[in-house]
């Protein structure tokens, strides 16, 4: 039987979940970057509401590479574009046209050559 956890306890641990939940979603891209090459500088990032979303945005499809990772939250999708943005350089961000703030999927996908997406 689980025990009941008093309230300020319970909110600690689910903000902790959150926290490690969003720097593994941070580590994934940032993985995914890496593994694929270019700087952080030439990769954008943004928002969707649904992951079939992503493929109707004209610029992810004509990349060769490209990544979605689905959050828990619009929070934390926020969250992990901001650090994303302000940390690495990755373009975009969550303010840019064709993201969806009320979304939870975070993707990210290579510039073709020469653009300023």
């Amino acid at each position: 039987m689980e025990e009941e956890l008093p309230n300020s306890e319970r909110k600690l641990r689910i903000c902790r979940t959150h926290n490690q939940h969003e720097q593994e979603v941070i580590d994934n891209i940032k993985n995914y970057i890496q593994d694929r090459g270019g700087g952080y500088s030439s990769w954008c990032i943004s928002i969707a509401g649904e992951p079939h979303d992503i493929v109707l945005h004209a610029r992810v499809g004509r990349s060769l590479f490209w990544m979605y990772q689905e959050t828990a939250s619009p929070q934390i999708a926020r969250a992990v574009v901001d650090h994303l943005v302000s940390t690495v350089g990755v373009d975009g961000g969550a303010g840019k046209q064709g993201s969806d703030n009320t979304g939870s999927v975070v993707y990210i996908y290579k510039k073709a050559h020469g653009s300023h997406d």
